[in-house]
């Protein structure tokens, strides 16, 4: 399956589902798959499912201009935590593609 189709069968279950299926799959894999899905409510609400340890694992490989967009349409408050969680290089172009 590629991750447009998983992308797409992800934005149809609630978001614990989703994250739980993303925990289960490679973190490039789920960057994929939130790449695949953009900036849309279903990504931010994935995100928001995750663990804030999943979510930074998975969100070193996603574009820094997806992930910040991401970041700033988050309303659970880690946004800053998953920031800072990130690596210095991907936090750099984060900072870059604000």
């Amino acid at each position: 399956m590629t991750a447009g189709g998983a992308a797409a069968l992800l934005r149809r279950l609630p978001a614990s589902r989703g994250a739980s299926i993303l925990a289960d799959v490679p973190d490039r894999v789920a960057a994929d798959i939130l790449n695949a899905l953009g900036v849309t409510p279903a990504a931010v609400r994935l995100v928001e499912a995750m663990t804030t340890r999943r979510a930074r694992q998975v969100l070193e490989y996603v574009p820094p201009p997806v992930t910040a967009a991401l970041l700033r349409a988050t309303t659970d408050g880690r946004a800053e935590r998953l920031l800072a969680g990130l690596s210095p290089a991907v936090r750099a172009q984060i900072a870059i593609a604000d």
